[in-house]
């Protein structure tokens, strides 16, 4: 099986705030103006499925932010659903592989390249 997500947002907003001196915040400015994903997804069997996010982004500007406005994220994982159980999932994921230093909240250090091991439980 094999799975192709895409999708494109724009943000046309008004950082009109009266008469209050607003420039810079960590909420109210912090948007995409501008973004778009693109995911992947194969599964060349029904226990196992690999996967590819991928997202570009252009920020409103916003004074906090000491990184660019603009970003490219990807990451990769791979999933083990065990056919002993269907509440139970394996995941080995790669985030930031780009090791970009975008500020996805203004002012707030990035994570970088990240490897996680995880497991999932539905109940």
């Amino acid at each position: 099986r094999f799975e192709l997500t895409a999708a494109y947002t724009w943000i046309d907003k008004d950082a009109d705030y009266g008469s209050a001196e607003v420039d810079a915040s960590y909420y109210a400015l912090n948007f995409a103006r501008h973004r778009v994903t693109l995911a992947v997804a194969w599964s060349p069997t029904e226990t196992v499925e690999f996967r590819m996010d991928n997202e570009y982004r252009r920020q409103q500007s916003n004074p906090l932010r000491s990184s660019r406005d603009s970003a490219f994220l990807a990451s990769l994982s791979a999933a083990w659903y065990p056919r002993w159980s269907t509440r139970m999932d394996f995941r080995l994921v790669a985030d930031n592989l780009t090791d970009s230093d975008f500020q996805e909240f203004p002012g707030t250090p990035p994570m970088g390249r990240q490897v996680s091991l995880a497991l999932g439980l539905a109940w």
